[in-house]
């Protein structure tokens, strides 16, 4: 699933993208342009992008809805799409064990990198100055055209999710019930308990107060807390649960109002 404040999109195996109106409360129909089951969508300013089984992305206008451009160049199924923060790049990681750069522009793929295995996420951080590959217990730091990492982060659990909070502060957590904030430049780490059980997804809202954040985490016992952060310092601020909800796929949607 994807939101932005105005719209939700489902992708399935169906083939389909259903999409509803957040405002209105209404299902405006579905998508149909893929020939495979829909793996990923996230919306980007205007516009919505969706990957599939058949190895291709849709780059749709929102509103009207029409598919702007197919990108193609994998060979097998796409697993996983980040867009720029400005727009103009996307990342894409696919089956083929490849990790594309597409031009949204152009839709042209101008960097490809080869992998040895298939990433469990790829994310932007917030200015688009590097991005991270999410692999099971690791996660490694690039900037964009470098095939080299800048940062690794290695758990000795396996990491479900990750987030970038700022340019430099990135947040992780999974297997373990506790969250790690690193600060890429430093290399700092610190880590923040709570949970009782495994984290499976994270998100943040930016404070009005300069360098604090809002973080929401779900773990998968259905409890969801959330976090004020700092530079120095880690509260938690508010949470709860939700009884008899135990997630086996879990994502965080912000809606700003």
């Amino acid at each position: 699933i994807a939101c932005n404040n105005r719209y939700l999109a489902s992708g399935s195996s169906d083939e389909s993208i259903r999409l509803l109106d957040l405002h209105k409360r209404v299902e405006l129909g579905a998508l149909m342009q893929h020939n495979g089951t829909v793996t990923c969508l996230t919306f980007q300013g205007s516009h919505l992008l969706s990957g599939s089984e058949d190895g291709t992305i849709c780059v749709y206008q929102s509103g009207s809805w029409e598919c702007k451009k197919t990108l193609k160049g994998h060979t097998a199924a796409v697993c996983q799409l980040s867009v720029h923060p400005s727009g103009v790049l996307a990342l894409s990681v696919s089956r083929d064990k490849t990790l594309k750069t597409w031009s949204l522009i152009t839709g042209k793929p101008v960097h490809t990198v080869n992998l040895n295995s298939i990433p469990d996420d790829v994310i932007w951080n917030t200015d688009g100055s590097t991005y991270a590959i999410l692999l099971e217990k690791s996660i490694k730091v690039f900037q964009p055209h470098s095939g080299k990492p800048v940062r690794t982060y290695t758990s000795d659990r396996r990491i479900v999710c990750c987030k970038f909070l700022s340019s430099t502060l990135l947040a992780y957590g999974g297997e373990s019930n506790s969250i790690s904030i690193v600060e890429i430049e430093s290399n700092k780490c610190q880590t923040i308990t709570g949970h009782s059980a495994r984290i499976k997804a994270l998100d943040f809202v930016r404070s009005d107060v300069k360098d604090h954040y809002i973080l929401i985490s779900v773990s998968s016992d259905g409890e969801v807390k959330i976090w004020a952060l700092s530079r120095d310092n880690y509260d938690q601020i508010g949470g709860t649960t939700l009884f008899n909800h135990r997630p086996g796929q879990c994502n965080v949607g912000l809606r700003s109002q």
